[in-house]
């Protein structure tokens, strides 16, 4: 939904913002709203690195884990 709603700003809205407040600031506003998905991952989205196919299958039956 959130890459859904990013993709239609940048296509519809992108040269608009660039005319009215300058490219380096529309960058910078697209940069920012790259956190939001990033917090979400590094918070809620479970470290697989090295680990078995039936350590990951236990992890999600029990419903993941946060940091």
């Amino acid at each position: 939904m959130y890459n859904r709603g990013n993709g239609t700003n940048n296509g519809v809205f992108s040269v608009s913002q660039s005319n009215s407040i300058q490219p380096p600031n529309t960058y910078c506003i697209y940069a920012l709203m790259s956190l939001a998905p990033a917090v979400f991952v590094w918070r809620w989205v479970p470290e697989t690195k090295g680990k078995t196919l039936e350590e990951m299958s236990a992890l999600w039956k029990s419903g993941g884990a946060s940091r």
